[in-house]
């Protein structure tokens, strides 16, 4: 299931401008997550080569912690999905599947949030499938 849903994410990547997504479940568990390693921002590295895993867990917190304020106030109302915006201009969108899991893409500055969304929306209908079993 993991290396199908792996697949899925890579393949979002590759459609998109999304360069970070994960699915994660409503417990809070990350089910899968993908980055493109050049769209790592540098506060996340500490070379080229290496993430700041410290730095890497209080930035997944982070997200974590608006998912589930997010999810409480609007995913449990009945909406599918949502775009956030960040004070750097960084955005991010996340899908509610079916009450199972939240897939987040984050978009790089330059990304179209039309091409994403649909992108994502694709993604959805491929993972759900996959959930299911």
């Amino acid at each position: 299931m993991k290396n199908q849903i792996l697949g899925i994410l890579k393949e979002l990547r590759a459609k998109s401008g999304i360069r970070v997504s994960m699915l994660v479940g409503f417990d809070g568990k990350i089910i899968s997550i993908h980055e493109d390693a050049v769209y790592v921002p540098k506060s996340l590295r500490i070379s080229k080569s290496e993430i700041d895993k410290e730095y890497f867990t209080k930035w997944s917190i982070s997200i974590l912690r608006t998912l589930e304020f997010v999810s409480e106030k609007l995913f449990k109302e009945g909406i599918n999905n949502i775009i956030l915006e960040g004070y750097n201009n960084t955005r991010a969108i996340l899908f509610n599947i079916k009450g199972k899991a939240i897939l987040i893409g984050i978009l790089t500055e330059n990304g179209s949030l039309g091409l994403a969304y649909k992108a994502m929306a694709d993604c959805v209908e491929k993972i759900t499938p996959i959930l299911g079993k």
